[in-house]
């Protein structure tokens, strides 16, 4: 009896022990059970989010098929598959390009070509190649493209596969053909002239160049100043008109300009404003002719009837003096004022003859003529002149020899009286 109560005290000893040992193992076993829930949620959430990245990615894709025309090869160059978009591009099945190489798609001079086949070692290497190519369609048609060429690669970074994202820009290019060909005629046939909107020379091409005697280099970041007079530069006109092109509004006229060494320039021109995408105006354009013989021809032809309607005003007082100056005119101009005065030379000429006739007419001289060389009427009146001195010199012979009977009549009559 003396020992039982000793035994049940280390028996409870060891029991609580026991029980301690159990409690701090459960309480470990409860820590390890909250991590791995943590662990678990930790990893529902990234398969979550993972999932959310794989529904994206497949989103992204379907977009890109949807959009675009996509089509994938091996790292040899041979089609593994396409979507519609690429088939209807180029005309194709897709069965009758799976399997084939990409140069199906280029010109023969293309694909046998070094270049081709360093296109397709970068692609191999690992670098893409964006940008806009030429292909060959199953009709043979030209397709152009704007496409990226993208190197696919694994786990390990190994290149696997080369994908190509594109879009077909063929009509796009040939408008763009159209526009850069009407411009390189307009550019071939006119002086083109860029300024920005504050009136700096950006460039120009060699007609107008060749037209005002500068080289670009002479005038690229000049103002358009240079080109016009002194007093046009300072006046509220130049400055307004520099104010409405920067509004965006086309000014279009015959200009008087000024070229290298002050030398005299019209031309007839238009400026006009480009807009940007968002249709703000960002520089000037103008396309010009060079019209200065054609002004100056207008000026000379000007100046000359003018001087015309002066000679032929003094003509019609009787004064046969007057004639057209033919300093500074040249061509069709100049001869059309020669011709008026020798016009008046011949009518001054005739009436000259024609004085000096009847003059010596009124002084009893039969014997004057008209003998100067002219023709048309001027040679009537001549003929009509000297006819009339002959006519009228036979009168007179008739009527002197009548006289001369009369007296010689009457003088027989008086000796037989």
């Amino acid at each position: 009896m003396m020992n039982t109560p000793s035994h049940s005290w280390l028996t409870r000893l060891v029991a609580g022990a026991d029980l301690q040992r159990a409690t701090e193992q459960l309480r470990a076993l409860e820590n390890e059970l909250a991590e791995a829930k943590n662990r678990l949620t930790q990893s529902a959430g990234q398969l979550a989010a993972a999932e959310g990245e794989r529904q994206g990615a497949r989103g992204v894709l379907n977009a890109v098929d949807l959009s675009f025309a996509y089509i994938e090869f091996d790292l040899g160059g041979h089609v593994l598959s396409a979507n519609n978009n690429f088939l209807a591009t180029l005309g194709y099945s897709l069965e009758e390009i799976k399997g084939k190489h990409h140069r199906m798609f280029v010109k023969p001079e293309l694909a046998s070509s070094i270049a081709y086949s360093q296109f397709w070692a970068d692609l191999n290497a690992g670098k893409a190649q964006n940008d806009l190519f030429e292909r060959v369609g199953k009709s043979g048609k030209a397709v152009w493209i704007q496409a990226v060429y993208a190197p696919v690669r694994d786990e390990s970074g190994k290149v696997v596969k080369v994908v190509k994202i594109a879009t077909d820009v063929t009509a796009e290019k040939a408008r763009n053909a159209d526009f850069e060909g009407q411009l390189a005629a307009v550019s071939k046939s006119q002086a083109v002239i860029e300024f920005s909107l504050e009136g700096r020379i950006l460039t120009a091409n060699d007609n107008f160049l060749q037209t005002v005697g500068y080289s670009l280099a002479e005038i690229k970041g000049q103002h358009h100043s240079m080109f016009v007079d002194p007093t046009e530069r300072s006046s509220t006109e130049y400055r307004l008109f520099w104010e409405k092109l920067g509004r965006g509004e086309f000014d279009a006229a015959q200009y008087r300009r000024l070229g290298k060494g002050g030398r005299e320039i019209w031309i007839q021109a238009s400026y006009n404003p480009i807009f940007d995408a968002a249709g703000k105006p960002y520089k000037v354009v103008k396309y010009a002719t060079d019209v200065t013989a054609q002004v100056k021809a207008a000026h000379m032809l000007q100046q000359a009837v003018e001087q015309a309607q002066e000679v032929t005003a003094a003509a019609r007082d009787g004064d046969l003096t007057h004639r057209i100056p033919l300093e500074g005119k040249t061509g069709p101009i100049a001869e059309l004022c020669s011709g008026v005065n020798q016009l008046m030379e011949t009518t001054s000429d005739v009436f000259s003859d024609m004085g000096r006739v009847f003059g010596a007419l009124a002084e009893g001289d039969l014997t004057q003529r008209i003998t100067r060389e002219v023709r048309g009427t001027f040679n009537a009146v001549k003929d009509d002149a000297n006819t009339s001195c002959e006519k009228l010199a036979s009168i007179i012979e008739e009527v002197r020899a009548a006289a001369n009977a009369l007296t010689g009549a009457a003088s027989q009559v008086s000796a037989t009286a």
